[in-house]
């Protein structure tokens, strides 16, 4: 599962090479969502509002958020900008009313803050090929999919995470469909290579699918803090699986920036 969702930041790398990044981000969504739609079928029609809303705030502009990032950024500022996203959905679940911000808490996110702002004032120093806009992008699609978790907390613990998570991108696949069809008009399909399209699948189906199906697995056999404690390892897996196949730089700035994100979000989940 980690090792799935770390290379998935070069796989998006790869595959931003074929296909421009809207269009990437939208048909990846659509062949998610129709390869989980069984699984929504057991959705009641009258919580297909609720769905719609988690969908679309947190899996279509997530993806949309999450490709334009990748698109502007290094694959090592993106694995750990992503990792801000529990503090983010802490932060939406307190003004809620659902948690309480205590000082530990605030402590943590601080030094996650830190984090942030160290690898942006290290960027032009460590090289490579991250921007602000793209970091920020990276930012926005965590904070995206943090309102996912938040908005579909109470229909998780009524349908499970594989229905809804289906579910959503059911309804996002639909919200989106008219943007897909625009965007691939102008696409000339048959220039893109196996390689092109190898990328997709692998996005699809191991990221996308396989990976979730695993983790909502181990949800439901080991403690929530342990399967969690392993995403600690994305942003390595990324970064090392991006310089061997990428070629991109790592930096100590990079590091240093990033332990600070990683520490800070590991603060506020012991606090929690």
């Amino acid at each position: 599962m980690t090792l799935i969702w770390g290379v998935n930041y070069v796989a998006v790398k790869i595959g931003l090479r074929y296909f421009p990044p809207l269009l990437f981000g939208t048909v990846r969504l659509e062949l998610v969502a129709l390869a989980l739609f069984p699984f929504a079928l057991r959705v009641k029609r009258g919580d297909w509002g609720s769905m719609a809303v988690a969908g679309v705030a947190g899996l279509a502009l997530n993806q949309i958020a999450f490709v334009y990032g990748m698109q502007n950024t290094s694959v090592a500022h993106a694995s750990f900008l992503f990792m801000t996203m529990p503090l983010q959905a802490l932060v939406l679940s307190a003004l809620r009313g659902h948690e309480h911000l205590t000082m530990r808490k605030v402590v943590g996110m601080a030094i996650a803050a830190a984090g942030v702002a160290w690898l942006q004032f290290s960027r032009t120093s460590a090289g490579g090929t991250a921007t602000l806009f793209g970091d920020a992008m990276m930012v926005l699609a965590a904070f995206f999919f943090a309102l996912f978790v938040v908005i579909s907390k109470e229909t998780i613990r009524e349908y499970g995470g594989v229905t809804v998570t289906a579910a959503a991108h059911a309804a996002s696949a639909v919200v989106l469909l008219p943007v897909t069809v625009l965007a691939g008009r102008t696409m000339n399909w048959s220039a893109v290579p196996a390689a092109g399209w190898l990328t997709m699948l692998y996005m699809v189906l191991f990221p996308s699918i396989l990976a979730y199906l695993i983790f909502y697995y181990a949800l439901r056999r080991a403690p929530a803090s342990r399967v969690t404690s392993f995403t600690y390892l994305q942003p390595l897996i990324a970064a090392t699986t991006a310089l061997w196949i990428l070629n991109e730089p790592l930096t100590t700035s990079v590091f240093a920036g990033g332990a600070l994100i990683l520490g800070g979000v590991f603060v506020v989940q012991r606090a929690s």
